[in-house]
């Protein structure tokens, strides 16, 4: 069978049998031609220890034709099948008077050349569509009587070396090439149907898995978010229970504890005569050093109440106050900024 006839495409599959192959094959093949997938037969070559496979597409309807008016053909085989394996991209001349290009992984597609001296659009997009896929093509190998004018010519054109190598003719192939290449007609599959059941079957141990996984992560999910609240409880009782043990009076949660707590402490402190925590001249000297960095004509007024600074300012610059903001988040205190069109409030507790 003449290049322009079949097509050879190199793919990647994973191991699999020959009938699950071939239609793994189809699937990997539909967005690659042009042609639908399912007017195609398909003849896939061994596949390789890497499970690169080249598989020859060709039109059904021409090998309907061969088995209806050449029952006595023993072997159909491609053309680029017999042509040698090449180290950069080789363009042959066919045997029915076009030509076709070989690259090094198999692949193989057949090119028109009207003009033995122009370049042609075919050759001229792959070229491209390599580059931009990110595989540029290195050189190209022409392996047909052509001038050196028209090599050069053709480098300038793409900027991609254009090299004359030894002429080729399917027909002067050795034995070995023809022992090789496979028999199209006997491998060829014709496209199944396959039922919503049969496609479900190929993705249910992938969705099995996917709810396995899916499974686990909630279930430690939740063993986390249980122990997380079991032990905010034990913390939560425990202050109740240190609540009460210091008489403090209106304790109904642990919110309730830890205010009367915070209260007492404050108080025996100031009987103590220390500051505590809460009281106003120690949270500003903690927020002095941010507050310190904003100019002082910003500052409106500030006021203190309920353990809380409250600084009003009048618009700052950006950058200044993103510094200020900084500071105050390293001093120890809980920082809470609005701005409005006005100007900026910071509260500041501890």
């Amino acid at each position: 069978m003449a290049a322009s006839a079949v097509r050879l495409v190199s793919i990647t599959l994973p191991p699999l049998s020959s009938s699950r192959a071939s239609t793994a094959a189809r699937y990997a093949l539909e967005d690659r031609l042009a042609t639908p997938i399912e007017n195609q037969a398909v003849a896939l070559m061994p596949q390789d220890a890497s499970g690169r496979v080249i598989a020859a597409v060709i039109d059904k309807a021409v090998l309907a034709q061969l088995a209806q008016h050449h029952p006595r053909f023993s072997r159909v085989l491609a053309e680029p099948m017999l042509a040698p394996a090449p180290q950069a991209w080789t363009w042959y001349r066919s045997g029915s008077g076009g030509t076709f290009v070989k690259s090094p992984d198999g692949s193989a597609f057949a090119i028109d050349m009207p003009d033995p001296r122009e370049l042609p659009d075919e050759l001229v997009a792959a070229l491209r569509q390599a580059m931009r896929r990110g595989d540029p093509v290195s050189q190209v190998d022409v392996a047909f009587d052509v001038d050196d004018a028209t090599l050069a010519r053709w480098t300038d054109a793409l900027e991609v070396p254009f090299h004359r190598v030894t002429a080729w003719r399917w027909d002067e192939a050795p034995a070995a090439a023809f022992a090789t290449a496979i028999d199209i007609r006997e491998h060829a599959t014709e496209p199944t149907t396959e039922s919503v059941a049969d496609r479900w079957r190929w993705f249910r141990p992938a969705f099995a898995l996917a709810a396995l996984a899916l499974a686990l992560h909630v279930g430690a999910t939740f063993a986390q978010w249980v122990g997380l609240r079991w032990q905010l409880h034990r913390a939560e009782q425990s202050l109740m229970a240190l609540a009460r043990e210091a008489n403090i009076p209106g304790v109904t949660d642990a919110r309730s504890a830890a205010a009367g707590l915070a209260t007492r402490y404050a108080q025996a402190r100031h009987r103590a005569g220390l500051t505590a925590p809460d009281d106003a001249l120690p949270l500003l000297a903690r927020a002095a050093p941010a507050l310190s960095i904003i100019p002082v004509e910003a500052l409106r007024g500030a006021t203190y109440s309920s353990g809380a600074w409250t600084f009003d300012m009048a618009k700052v610059d950006p950058a200044v106050l993103d510094r200020a903001t900084a500071t105050l988040a390293q001093s120890d205190v809980t920082a809470v900024e609005a701005t409005s069109g006005a100007g900026v409030r910071i509260r500041v507790t501890p």
